[in-house]
């Protein structure tokens, strides 16, 4: 004991034998262990005194997560009372999910039928609000001087398609505007990775049309070598946001203050049209001023703590169509949401919707009239008839 107060008045600390690190042996002695910066002490961390809930969101989409990417460059996050990591992550659904599934991420902003499919596989992930209200635009293109002068001319022809879950789906969604007539869909298809390949397979004649995306093909169609004979857009919105259980259930309130950031984000984004915006997307997309104009024009940013059943029911039905997840399944729309974000409570059903639903699943989880706040089992609940008088 005279040895450790020796050390101590030395500024030493040295633990007796056995002791383990995690805990200071000279904190009965001192009025504030943090100021002997006792090293190996646990006790010696300075920690704050309001420490802000972490919050990791990953970003994917790159030009669309543009308000969010410039408001962090512009701003300090502190403000937020949370302490933000925005990761960038490659273009890849699955990537995200396991990041969010072995909790290296909490949030993140996806295509909505990455989402819709993603949830539906079991992956303990939700729903949380939407990101983007306007639709992913999807474009049939032929190369230059080709001889297919309509849809039907390509019957029977390989096509190149982007590897990606929503051209499946949007090449579903223009099969089914043709009046029953499925020759896309069984076309012999092939999937790129990329804009260039499918390019290159289509300049040596491998592939006599693509089905991609239109705006990451609107430089091809603008300088000539492509021509797109048939456009769709998807009849959902283009993105939301989603979160782990596991986030949903320790940092909700964390959740909800990133849209409101992003929601905030995006309006002064699009208020700033000839200023920073606009370096933005020159600097870091590439973007001219008029292809900035259209592209700020076309994109319609909503970050709404809310989901439209459209958006669930949507892409649910064109992806049990195409096999990607189990057609025999019976799906309850209101698993794919986060109740506490954009439920009614009571009944189960989301607050914003604008057609009623016609879905065997949910008709089956919603009551014909509000239930009572405590319901008991009725097998619990005593026999009435036999135990009052008449």
């Amino acid at each position: 004991q005279t040895a450790q107060v020796s050390a101590l008045d030395a500024g030493l600390f040295l633990p007796p034998m056995g002791a383990s690190s995690s805990s200071c042996a000279v904190a009965s002695k001192c009025a504030n262990c943090a100021q002997c910066a006792a090293p190996n002490c646990d006790c010696a961390l300075r920690v704050p005194n309001n420490p802000k809930t972490r919050l990791k969101v990953c970003c994917c989409s790159r030009l669309l997560d543009a308000p969010i990417d410039l408001a962090l460059q512009r701003t300090d996050p502190s403000y937020l009372g949370i302490s933000l990591n925005w990761v960038r992550c490659p273009s890849d659904a699955g990537a995200v999910v396991s990041m969010l599934i072995t909790g290296l991420a909490d949030m993140a902003l996806m295509y909505t039928e990455d989402a819709v499919a993603c949830v539906a596989h079991g992956n303990p992930l939700r729903i949380v609000g939407t990101y983007l209200a306007s639709s992913r635009s999807w474009g049939l293109h032929v190369p230059r001087g080709s001889t297919c002068n309509n849809v039907a001319d390509l019957r029977g022809l390989p096509l190149g398609i982007a590897e990606d879950r929503g051209a499946c789906l949007a090449l579903s969604v223009m099969a089914d505007g043709m009046e029953g007539d499925d020759m896309l869909l069984a076309c012999p298809k092939k999937y790129f990775t990329s804009l260039r390949r499918v390019a290159d397979a289509m300049l040596k004649g491998s592939m006599r049309a693509a089905f991609w995306e239109k705006r990451a093909a609107k430089h091809l169609v603008a300088s000539g070598d492509w021509e797109c004979l048939a456009e769709v857009d998807t009849p959902w919105p283009g993105a939301v946001f989603v979160a782990s259980t596991e986030a949903l259930y320790a940092k909700a309130g964390a959740v909800k203050k990133f849209i409101e950031f992003a929601r905030g984000a995006c309006e002064d984004f699009l208020s700033a049209y000839e200023d920073d915006a606009m370096r933005y997307l020159a600097a870091w997309h590439g973007l001219n001023m008029e292809e900035a104009l259209e592209f700020m024009g076309a994109i319609r940013w909503t970050c709404e703590s809310r989901v439209s059943l459209d958006a669930i029911l949507g892409p649910l039905e064109c992806l049990k169509r195409l096999g990607f997840v189990a057609g025999s399944r019976r799906y309850d729309p209101m698993r794919f949401v986060a109740r506490q974000f954009s439920l009614d409570a009571v009944r189960g059903m989301s607050i914003w919707s604008e057609t009623q639903p016609d879905d065997e699943d949910l008709s089956a989880t919603l009551p014909d009239e509000l239930a009572p706040t405590v319901t008991v089992p009725a097998q619990l609940l005593p026999n009435l008839s036999a135990t009052l008088p008449d």
